[in-house]
């Protein structure tokens, strides 16, 4: 029993500190060298770059150290919005591209430690003040880190074929991190 406890014990650590989460705020050298290994990944698809190395940015501007949540709030579009030379140009479900993208972003997450927390479509209204606009679904994501997203997101650039089927899925989107407390 003693040794089955040991490798239990060992197994769970080794998981612990891969799943972590205890990872220091990314340095402004980092994110440099992230937006550089960005930039060439997308030029290499013929992408633009420049809204995502934005979008970086904020990311580790806000970053506090080791894991956190992203909140992504999305509203689908009523047709697929894909551009006209893309294979799925034809194809007007906006359910059926977001699911292609679930397809290529979650082998991304799950290698670095990330998956969804919570997924569900939004069902109803309860207290919203001002304009907030309407929203199909929530999907909550834990991170390892900043670094984590950063280097997804050089991967997926570099792969050229994911976040197209986001984009042609949504109609609108807001995503945020948040630092869980509990």
């Amino acid at each position: 029993m003693k040794i089955f406890y040991a490798v239990l014990a060992i197994t769970y650590g080794l998981f612990l500190t891969w799943y972590g989460g205890f990872s220091s705020p990314v340095t402004e050298q980092e994110l440099e060298s992230y937006i550089e290994e960005f930039k060439a990944a997308s030029q290499t698809q013929g992408a633009d770059p420049s809204a995502p190395i934005k979008y970086m940015r904020d990311l580790a501007a806000s970053d506090q150290g080791g894991e956190f949540l992203m909140v992504n709030l999305m509203d689908f579009r009523d047709v697929a919005a894909y551009p006209p030379e893309s294979p799925w140009a034809n194809d007007p479900d906006p359910l059926a591209a977001d699911a292609r993208y679930t397809e290529k972003i979650a082998p991304l997450l799950l290698k670095r430690g990330s998956h969804p927390i919570l997924v569900g479509p939004v069902t109803g209204k309860f207290i919203i003040e001002g304009a907030w606009g309407d929203w199909d679904s929530v999907v909550i994501i834990r991170y390892r880190s900043v670094r984590d997203m950063l280097e997804m997101l050089i991967e997926m650039a570099a792969l050229g074929d994911v976040a197209i089927h986001k984009w042609a899925s949504m109609e609108k989107t807001q995503v945020f991190p948040i630092k869980s407390t509990f």
